[in-house]
């Protein structure tokens, strides 16, 4: 089983996104939001389980209260960060994260015109998620061309 978290002001529609960009990909979804946090589990199989779990990959949209999310990966998790660069932590290292940045507000503002970065974000999510495909996540955001070159800015520019 694979678990997307989202944390920040936009995580409900974004987690909507990635489950619709999941089962496109032809896997089981579950997602859930609750307060500034979304989760989207994905599988295989169908899913059972209705719990909160460590996630496999952590989407930061904003750069508050970094620390405490990353408190919150699985080890050797995947954290994609809304952030023009990487923070330092000692968390990264001993958790072996992998933790890539990419400034998605300024990106979405030159892109659509509007400081929503969620389709960014999820282009960065696919560069890194092999469960994820492409294909799947341009039909999940529709067929407007500028969500389509936002998710392809995402996929290039996270670092």
């Amino acid at each position: 089983m694979l678990v997307v978290k989202i944390v920040g002001l936009d995580a409900g529609p974004l987690a909507k996104i990635v489950a619709k960009a999941g089962y496109l990909s032809g896997l089981f979804v579950q997602s859930f939001c609750l307060q500034n946090k979304g989760y989207v589990k994905l599988d295989k199989k169908p899913l059972l389980s209705k719990q909160e779990e460590f996630p496999d990959f952590l989407l930061l949209m904003d750069s508050q209260n970094i620390q405490e999310a990353l408190k919150h990966a699985k080890e050797k998790s995947v954290v994609i960060l809304n952030t023009p660069e990487k923070p330092k932590s000692p968390a990264i290292k001993k958790r072996k994260l992998k933790v890539y940045s990419l400034n998605a507000t300024a990106l979405a503002l030159s892109v659509i015109r509007k400081p929503e970065p969620g389709v960014i974000m999820l282009g960065a999510l696919v560069k890194h998620c092999d469960k994820i495909t492409a294909k799947s996540a341009k039909l999940a955001v529709g067929e407007r061309k500028e969500l389509h070159l936002a998710l392809d800015e995402g996929f290039r520019n996270v670092k």
